[in-house]
């Protein structure tokens, strides 16, 4: 007569594991980016549409963290949002379509970019990358205040 050994922790894992092999073949198919039937298999996440690089002309430096944006495309507009810490970019999420895009920062002049086309993609639009190059609107802090007496 054959003796068994209990049942552990490591031998139940092991028995899952074996019937989970059929999750890595998935995993396979996704990265592949197609499912039996030939559609796409898409990750839970949003895809940018755009994405703004806003920095001074001048001198290169980020100027994410004050700036506002938004875009328009196809009747819709809405405001874009900077998602990282510390900011770098100003993002949108948006469909596929031609863009307008705009981008403020106090002291700058107004950024903007129009016919900005985003292709569609498998899991949502291709996102473009974009640099705004703010120039320095010429106007100092409080110059309404420093005009000569007369």
């Amino acid at each position: 007569m054959t003796q068994r050994m209990p049942t552990t922790g490591w031998t139940r894992t092991m028995r899952m594991m074996r019937t989970a092999l059929p999750v890595p073949a998935l995993a396979l198919l996704a990265a592949c980016g197609g499912d039996s039937m030939g559609g796409a298999i898409c990750p839970a996440v949003v895809v940018p549409s755009l994405r703004v690089e806003v920095v001074d002309a001048a001198t290169g430096a980020n100027l994410a963290s004050g700036a506002t944006g938004s875009w328009v495309t196809g009747g819709r507009t809405d405001a874009m949002q900077s998602l990282e810490i510390p900011p770098r970019y100003l993002t949108a999420f948006g469909p596929a379509g031609r863009y307008s895009v705009f981008v403020q920062h106090p002291g700058y002049a107004v950024w903007g970019r129009d016919n900005v086309q985003v292709a569609p993609g498998q899991c949502g639009p291709q996102t473009v990358t974009l640099r705004a190059e703010l120039m320095a609107d010429g106007r100092l802090p409080g110059a309404a205040a420093m005009q000569p007496d007369r």
